[in-house]
């Protein structure tokens, strides 16, 4: 039920239901205080607490709440984003996070959006803007408990990661690299050999595998990655923005070009291609209101003809996957489905490995399917571009990402959705 709270000057919480202790401890995120409480039944849907709890617990007047009651009183829900480094920067993009508070309706409570320099660590609490439907602005700039439930999109220092971690339900939790990605993954799932970047091993993998592709460990979006093809004769060199290979005689007069420090080396599957164009799969990947993982959507991103990778945003294009499969390839919608589902269970493996390694909700993974149709997991983006189902026009996919991470975030700190 949603009830409304205002405040007085009585020293107690006037409740309208009965309950079985005449005190107890109401937390709002992170603050808690202890009240005497008393059942008044003609308050119906609404509760009065001592104006005293105002400041203390940072509650917001003018808003509708959920009550859980146990052993303590929890109002909420109270949900933070953390969307930016700088207050000031999120100040003047508010209207680009519209998005999340669509189904406000639905649970109520506090769903507010936060920078990093908002947070006070020694109080525990945020500064940021909080939507409040009832105001003529969207969005009011207040300050907050730490909330019950955290998502971010940025990143963060490991004091500062550790302690939203011990204060709060802090989601995207961990942000690992390529290389620990690949070697939680490698055993469980069908993904390119992949070792460090240094001579003998990229000696090892040319000789193996013929085609590789060298990454930077941390790199994102497809920036700093090489093609290496190894023939009878030489050595081919080629980058994401080169228009032709470069030739080198030995290894080592390669590597001279290549002062790379924190590159892996990854064997080169050949993806399915549609005029020449490498094509990936990106499959979003959410937890819900049911708090379990499931397949968002699948994008099909094809990169510009003739290049080494499937980025799309220079020179390529995107397609449904259907579009893609069934409409391109002429493939029978029968075995799309079964390629869509087969693509769908490896990723949910994947997503349950990122569970034993840290708190996730959210993400976007690269797939190849290769000529033969085999799947191949590439790699898992924390802080994947939602945007980019708006490539396809897609508004009602968009809306659906952003909420599903509203819905688990209530959901997961304990509240309902209506």
């Amino acid at each position: 039920m949603i009830y409304r709270i205002e405040f007085n000057e009585d020293r107690y919480a006037l409740l309208p239901f009965k309950i079985d202790s005449i005190e107890k401890n109401i937390y709002f995120g992170s603050k808690n205080v202890k009240v005497k409480l008393r059942w008044d039944e003609k308050l119906k849907n609404k509760i009065i607490f001592p104006k005293s709890l105002k400041e203390e617990l940072l509650i917001k007047e003018k808003l509708l709440y959920q009550i859980i009651i146990g052993d303590s009183i929890k109002i909420g829900p109270l949900i933070g984003i953390l969307v930016d480094k700088r207050t000031e920067t999120l100040k003047d993009n508010l209207d680009d996070y519209i998005s999340y508070f669509l189904l406000y309706s639905r649970f109520h409570g506090v769903v507010f959006l936060f920078a990093l320099d908002g947070i006070d660590f020694k109080k525990g609490t945020v500064t940021g803007f909080y939507f409040n439907p009832f105001s003529d602005n969207n969005f009011i700039y207040d300050t907050l408990p730490l909330p019950y439930f955290v998502f971010r999109r940025i990143g963060l220092n490991e004091n500062q990661r550790k302690y939203l971690l011990n204060n709060t339900l802090l989601y995207n939790s961990y942000y690992f690299d390529k290389w620990e990605f690949y070697n939680l993954i490698k055993d469980k799932v069908n993904t390119p050999e992949t070792k460090m970047y240094n001579k003998e091993n990229l000696q090892f993998m040319l000789n193996q595998y013929k085609e590789v592709f060298l990454k930077k460990q941390n790199g994102s979006m497809g920036i700093d990655i090489y093609k290496i093809i190894k023939s009878q004769e030489e050595y081919m060199l080629k980058g994401k923005f080169d228009k032709s290979y470069s030739a080198y005689k030995s290894l080592d007069d390669l590597m001279k070009t290549l002062n790379f420090k924190n590159y892996l080396i990854q064997r080169a599957v050949k993806p399915i291609k549609d005029e020449n164009r490498c094509s990936d799969i990106r499959v979003v990947m959410q937890k819900d209101d049911t708090l379990k993982w499931k397949l968002t959507y699948m994008i099909v991103c094809l990169g510009k003809r003739d290049g080494i990778c499937s980025n799309y945003q220079r020179f390529g294009y995107t397609l449904k996957f259907e579009e893609f499969f069934a409409d391109k390839l002429g493939l029978g919608y029968d075995k799309v489905f079964r390629i869509k589902k087969a693509i769908e269970e490896e990723c949910k493996k994947v997503c349950n490995l990122m569970d034993t390694i840290g708190n996730f909700c959210d993400v976007g993974i690269d797939v190849i399917v290769d000529e033969d149709y085999n799947i191949w997991i590439i790699e898992a983006n924390k802080r994947h571009d939602h945007r980019m189902v708006l490539s396809l026009n897609d508004k009602i996919g968009y809306y659906q990402i952003k909420g599903n991470l509203i819905k688990f975030g209530v959901k997961k700190s304990g509240f309902e959705l209506f």
